[in-house]
């Protein structure tokens, strides 16, 4: 089997990874929504609490626990995060990803606004407040939705919660958005530090446990086919 590590962050292996173009999606800073540093702000309906929180190895996510209603008088929406005039390429195939759990609770739903985009496919099994959602348990998965953009070249990008009718603790991390389809393997973006170079690597944490550096990659598993 050939493996090649390229100076430009794709890690090829009978086959590609598509560039990552959010930036900073393993700290997922909170603030003030910053396209550059990849900094989101609080967005929707605020009646969850919502968090930023240490998920391990240096790595943040998003935490909201609580029920998603709708506010007396307030907008119909999910408990969410937003980048406000993210850049992309008018008429163009995108897919954004993530990974979620519930940490508490039964009923919670995880997934994304697709603002001035055609819906083309995804996990998601139900479309509301706003949200493509995917039903989330309490083991890690990697949730997706692909979209066609249409003449506009920024948008605002969302992810959310959305839930039944009882309490739920939620957790949301590794943002990957990137030209094409189908969802490839999540790696930092071309500007975050932790980016594969001729100095630094990454750590894969859900798929497949691989720590990849500079003139080498440690995995617990190759397979050639």
């Amino acid at each position: 089997m050939s493996v090649s590590i390229k100076k430009t962050g794709i890690v090829q292996a009978s086959g590609e990874i598509g560039a990552n173009i959010m930036p900073n999606s393993y700290i997922m800073q909170l603030g003030t929504s910053n396209v550059t540093t990849g900094t989101w702000r609080l967005a929707g309906s605020n009646t969850m609490t919502r968090s930023r929180v240490l998920i391990g190895n240096g790595m943040y996510g998003f935490q909201n626990s609580g029920i998603q209603t709708t506010p007396s008088g307030g907008y119909d929406d999910g408990s969410c995060y937003g980048i406000d005039s993210f850049p992309t390429d008018a008429n163009t195939d995108y897919v954004i990803s993530m990974w979620a759990r519930l940490t508490d609770g039964t009923e919670g739903y995880a997934g994304f606004n697709a603002l001035n985009m055609t819906v083309t496919g995804g996990t998601h099994t139900k479309h509301e407040r706003n949200y493509y959602v995917t039903p989330l348990t309490k083991s890690w998965q990697r949730i997706w939705l692909s979209m066609k953009t249409n003449s506009a070249t920024t948008r605002s990008v969302y992810i959310g919660i959305t839930t039944g009718d009882t309490s739920v603790t939620t957790q949301m991390c590794l943002v990957k958005l990137e030209k094409g389809t189908v969802p490839t393997p999540w790696i930092p973006c071309s500007t975050d530090t932790d980016f594969v170079s001729s100095t630094s690597g990454f750590n894969e944490l859900f798929d497949g446990n691989a720590s990849i550096s500079k003139g080498y990659i440690n995995s617990i598993d190759f397979i050639e086919i």
